[in-house]
């Protein structure tokens, strides 16, 4: 079978390699002589944080939010989840204290 594209498993293993290497150097220590377990550079932390806030907010505006009616209907679905389990579980209760004080030997 010839796969309209060529992508060896050699390919591929590199290109894994290579995620893995840049992972690894995204995790490092700065360089510096740092230890890297202290704050490091206070403007590196600002940019991090606010590179970490842009994205968020970009992420979010990316997200379909549901209307205020899709949001009442999945508020109806969860309580009336919860209420039918709720008499389940009370009636599974009430069955077994029943049965536990008719068939007990200590009274």
């Amino acid at each position: 079978m010839v796969l309209p594209f060529s992508f060896s498993v050699e390919a591929r293993a590199n290109s894994v390699e290579a995620i893995i290497k840049m992972a690894i150097e995204r995790q490092s220590p700065a360089k510096g002589g740092g230890t890297g377990g202290g704050p490091g550079n206070p403007d590196q932390s600002l940019q991090r944080t606010s590179n970490f806030l842009k994205e968020t907010i970009t992420e979010l505006q990316k997200t379909k939010w549901p209307t205020t009616q899709e949001a009442w209907k999945l508020t109806y679905v969860v309580l009336t989840v919860i209420f039918v389990l709720g008499i389940y579980m009370g009636l599974l209760d009430f069955a077994m204290t029943t049965l536990v004080a008719k068939f007990s030997l200590i009274k």
